[in-house]
């Protein structure tokens, strides 16, 4: 298919498989790890800081950069971004909220109370 009257006239478009840069496809750490990419492993720790969105504290992390750059770039989910190479994760569930909702703990926990009276 040409477009005509535009500058990629003569050109044919090329059928390309459409490839999703953030696929929505839940792979567990252990398919992950079968996989051998060789980044799952949360050895080379660097530190980073995350706000949180309601109290506005700074919170330091210390995450593989290879891992952040997979989070961030390729889509993978945080609680299977950052685990160590036996498939545990190393970053507890308070600092994993950070980066899906920049929430810290205790503000986690005051804005969705565990107790189900509490939305009454």
């Amino acid at each position: 298919m040409s477009r005509k009257g535009s500058m990629w006239r003569g050109k044919e478009s090329r059928k390309s498989k459409a490839t999703l840069k953030h696929p929505h496809i839940a792979l567990d750490a252990q398919t992950l790890l079968e996989k051998g990419d060789g980044h799952m492993h949360g050895e080379n720790l660097d530190l980073i800081v995350r706000q949180c969105c309601v109290c506005e504290r700074w919170f330091a992390l210390r995450v593989d950069k290879d891992d952040f750059d997979r989070h961030l770039r390729d889509g993978i989910y945080v609680q299977h971004a950052f685990v160590r190479a036996d498939g545990k994760p190393y970053l507890s569930p308070a600092e994993r909220e950070l980066f899906i909702s920049s929430l810290c703990g205790p503000c986690w926990s005051t804005l969705c109370p565990s107790d189900p009276l509490a939305y009454c």
